[in-house]
């Protein structure tokens, strides 16, 4: 899914460095916790507007500051992350959220009026 991402879906703060740091702490996952963690990493890193209006982020949900705000420690230590406390820590609803998120991101430009976005 992050591969597929347009560049400019990407916040400023998701650097090539910060990305291959994010990379190798999926690839070193070994919890649902832990994954799930990484994928509001994940979240983190995409500018609003490519996102669902109807899509509730994770920040959003437990009330958290935005992303810009954020140390880059805070955007590659998936321990500093916080999950939804109402997520069960199952496959299944972490596979559920993985949907939720993916089906919320806009995967090609946008265009309004014979412009991209």
């Amino acid at each position: 899914m992050e591969v597929s991402v347009l560049s400019e879906a990407s916040e400023t703060n998701w650097t090539d460095d910060v990305r291959k740091h994010w990379g190798i702490k999926l690839s070193k996952s070994s919890s649902v916790e832990e994954l799930l963690q990484i994928l509001t990493l994940f979240e983190r890193s995409l500018r609003r507007d490519f996102l669902s209006s109807n899509f509730s982020t994770t920040d959003k949900l437990l009330g958290s500051s935005s992303m810009s705000e954020r140390s880059v420690q805070v955007l590659t230590d998936p321990e500093s992350v916080a999950v939804l406390p109402w997520v069960p820590l199952t496959t299944a609803a972490l596979s559920l959220r993985l949907l939720e998120i993916d089906s919320s991101i806009s995967y090609v430009k946008l265009k309004r009026l014979g412009r991209a976005l």
